[in-house]
């Protein structure tokens, strides 16, 4: 219970409130458009860090949920086991961060805090890439671990809980159109 206050506590201050501090110096630096403004060519509003339910919600309950899974599945690991999962987690982590940023880069993406024109990343968008491919892979390998068996009682309650609550607040921004394509008039 501790390590998962921890890591509830780490995440908050360490890796969500840095997206939200690099989103307000971009805007300090009028690098990206004010919260709620209408992105130009559009009737869509320009949303900031604090606007998507993902990532205030979803990142700061559910997502320690993943890391404390991937903890207890890396701190119960032969020292072999241990030195698999953490390749397999370098290669995801690459690929997942090429996945998310070839999509966010596209010209169909709506701009956001983190991708604030099409084609470019901001600050906000270089920290989020970050933490999106590092707690991706742990997903990854936390859903392998529990088909395989290994991630088991309480550690995998607080991995499902945790990736509940994540996938809940996706589905509230996917029908609040946070997830929309850019749609030009």
């Amino acid at each position: 219970m501790v390590a998962l206050a921890i890591i509830v506590l780490s995440n908050a201050i360490f890796f969500c409130w840095p997206q939200y501090l690099a989103q307000q110096v971009d805007l300090k630096r009028g690098l990206i458009a004010k919260r709620s403004s209408i992105i130009p060519g559009t009737e869509q509003k320009f949303l900031h860090w604090q606007d998507f339910r993902t990532q205030t919600y979803g990142d700061i309950l559910g997502l320690p949920g993943i890391i404390y899974g991937f903890y207890s599945l890396l701190s119960t690991s032969t020292r072999s086991n241990l030195l698999l999962w953490l390749l397999l987690m370098f290669l995801l982590v690459i690929a997942c961060v090429v996945w998310f940023a070839n999509m966010c880069l596209t010209k169909d993406h709506k701009p956001d805090w983190g991708f604030p024109e099409i084609g470019k990343i901001s600050l906000g968008g270089l920290v989020h890439l970050a933490y999106f491919g590092v707690i991706c892979s742990m997903a990854i390998i936390c859903l392998i671990a529990i088909l395989l068996g290994i991630l088991h009682g309480y550690s995998f309650l607080i991995t499902f809980l945790g990736g509940g609550i994540w996938i809940i607040s996706f589905i509230f921004d996917y029908y609040q159109g946070h997830f929309e394509p850019l749609k030009k008039k």
